[in-house]
């Protein structure tokens, strides 16, 4: 049995979202262990609000950017040898759980010289293997996405040998005050919805204009008001939202302007929040907030979506989609093929019947969606929303 357990998660903020159910599962599996999870500097704040955490371990590599003179690799070096060998030495872990895909991450795993590792880890010449069959198949994954039926959450929980039956992403609930600098003073009874425009990739990103569209027809029809978030680096496409907005008074910037406690406060307080597939997306998610998913280029969301049921999921119908993880696309037509008006109808029905249904079917030809909902074995399954004839490729599926 486990008694101490050291869990890597060094890749997204979304990605650590996603693990909480399997930290919440260890915990119960392992009552007596002490739990570590080594996160980036970056997703420090965040993971603090995840429950069932002995010990948080900051891995600091961006104090050496934008140094000047600039850090050597040297530098680098030495600080990785100097923090491993503190983990290693401190830890004494018997077993660990890599749920990155970094070559750095498996190097790390040789390293700490712990015995049970599951995930990518390094063998005796430097190459990457997996160990443990969840995490394999995780790994092979990307190859074969339009196959794969399995959101991350239901992964980690498998490769950690736990039921997903029934798990839920819960996080430690906010405890700051909104941020006074924006002033906000909402009624109890006004529509407020939450934009996410921005995404680690730009090419996941629906255009700032259909954001605005979208937030006008709300604005007008709902007489909504409307909460930009996202991260500093993100404020010049909140203004560019603004700019194209007809009614850019209803809509409040908060890119840059909150800290987690505060972002939480605001994602409870929305009556839904449309995103693309963000970190943001998956913490309103846990907190119970509906979602509106959008999908594009190599973000899918059989993979991360909205682990919660009860959100809705837009995805390309288009041979391409979802991209593979190797291409780089240089036409992102996705897209364009969901359109905001739709998202308005379906947004405007759900806040008047509390379900998600469609008006019309016609037209929608090249666009998926979904509803997330329980399943009948206990999993957060994707129920299309669409009804669409059988294809060949429901029978034999002709590529990968």
């Amino acid at each position: 049995m486990a008694r101490k357990i050291l869990a890597l998660s060094l890749t997204r903020m979304g990605d650590l979202v996603q693990s909480t159910p399997l930290f919440a599962g260890l915990r119960e599996k392992y009552p007596g262990a002490k739990i570590a999870v080594m996160v980036s500097s970056d997703f420090q704040e965040f993971a603090r609000r995840v429950p069932g955490i002995d010990e948080l371990i900051v891995l600091d590599i961006r104090q050496f950017m934008g140094r000047q003179p600039p850090a050597s690799w040297i530098d680098v070096y030495q600080y990785l040898e100097a923090f491993l060998e503190r983990v290693k030495t401190e830890g004494n872990y018997d077993l660990l759980i890599n749920l990155s895909h970094s070559r750095l991450s498996a190097l790390m795993t040789r390293v700490l010289g712990i015995a049970d590792v599951r995930g990518f880890a390094c063998n005796d010449v430097g190459e990457r293997v997996t160990h443990h069959p969840w995490m394999q198949y995780f790994g092979i994954e990307p190859f074969n996405r339009r196959l794969n039926p399995f959101n991350l959450v239901e992964i980690y929980l498998r490769s950690g040998a736990l039921d997903p039956q029934n798990r839920v992403i819960v996080l430690e609930p906010a405890h700051g005050e909104p941020p006074a600098d924006t002033q906000l003073d909402f009624g109890d009874d006004e529509i407020l919805i939450g934009l996410q425009a921005g995404s680690s990739l730009k090419g996941r990103r629906w255009p700032a204009e259909r954001f605005a569209e979208l937030a006008d027809q709300l604005i007008e029809r709902l007489g909504a008001r409307v909460l930009l978030f996202g991260v500093s680096s993100e404020t010049k496409l909140a203004e560019t939202i603004q700019n194209a907005m007809r009614h850019r008074e209803r809509a409040v910037d908060l890119t840059g302007k909150t800290s987690i406690d505060q972002l939480m406060h605001w994602l409870g307080r929305v009556r839904l929040l449309v995103s693309n597939d963000t970190g943001t997306l998956h913490i309103a998610a846990a907190l119970g907030t509906p979602v509106v998913g959008l999908y594009f280029a190599h973000a899918h969301p059989y993979e991360t979506g909205p682990f919660h049921p009860g959100s809705l999921v837009f995805q390309a119908r288009i041979p391409c989609a979802p991209c593979s993880y190797a291409v780089e696309c240089e036409n992102v037509v996705c897209v364009d093929k969901v359109r905001p008006r739709l998202v308005g109808e379906l947004i405007e029905t759900w806040l008047r019947e509390k379900r998600w249904r469609l008006e019309r079917e016609d037209g929608l030809e090249e666009v998926d969606i979904y509803e997330t909902r329980w399943g009948g074995d206990g999993r957060c399954v994707l129920a299309p929303l669409i009804r669409r004839p059988p294809t060949i490729e429901d029978v034999l599926p002709l590529r990968g």
